[in-house]
């Protein structure tokens, strides 16, 4: 607070929570649940930040509701893998009717990198090693091909429909122009109320 921040976003809330259960050093309550280490920080946060803070929550319980924070992750992380980007979107149905009212739901960062579509290889591969190697990992959730331009656009597609912040996570001089225009139909359009995720087996328009 003392640094100008107006924006915090608390990650890992319920696995941190765990490890205060589980002791490791930490002086913590041993009566109190995971939730409950959950709440009681989530309280003492808004207490020390202010209400006009804007509070991102990430690994959230959701049976705590809305209660001192603004908006709350509803997906996993969001990764450029088709497989990745449809359990995202999954999630985000299953859970949209809480962002429309205990809070805003973040869908995760904005991604428009597609391997020569919209990303140019160079200085920041797409996670730590050279892009195209993630094609041959099996295991974990950054699994299986990259995705294509049409998968892409259903990630971004959530992003827009979520009404929550827009960050992006794209290396922007590494984007061509392609790139940069679905970045922009995300600003145009990423800005305003949540939407209802439609089915993606096409039965409703």
């Amino acid at each position: 607070k003392e640094w100008g921040y107006d924006y915090l976003k608390l990650d890992f809330l319920y696995n941190q929570a765990e490890c205060l259960e589980n002791g490791d050093g930490f002086a913590s309550n041993r009566a109190w649940s995971g939730n409950a280490h959950v709440r009681r920080l989530l309280a003492l946060v808004r207490e020390v930040m202010g209400p006009e803070t804007y509070l991102c929550a990430c690994n959230h319980p959701f049976e705590l509701g809305g209660a001192n924070v603004d908006e709350v992750r509803l997906t996993n992380d969001i990764a450029s893998f088709w497989q990745n980007a449809e359990y995202c979107y999954h999630a985000h149905a299953a859970r949209v009717f809480m962002a429309k009212r205990w809070f805003l739901a973040d869908p995760d960062f904005t991604v428009v990198r597609v391997p020569g579509v919209t990303w140019e290889d160079g200085q920041h591969p797409f996670h730590t090693e050279t892009a195209w190697n993630r094609n041959q990992e099996n295991t974990g959730w950054r699994k299986g091909p990259f995705w294509t331009e049409e998968e892409m656009k259903v990630a971004l597609a959530l992003v827009i429909l979520s009404g929550g912040s827009l960050i992006l996570g794209d290396h922007l001089f590494q984007l061509n122009g392609k790139g940069d225009a679905y970045l922009k139909v995300a600003l145009e359009y990423g800005r305003g109320e949540p939407a209802w995720p439609v089915d993606l087996d096409g039965r409703r328009p």
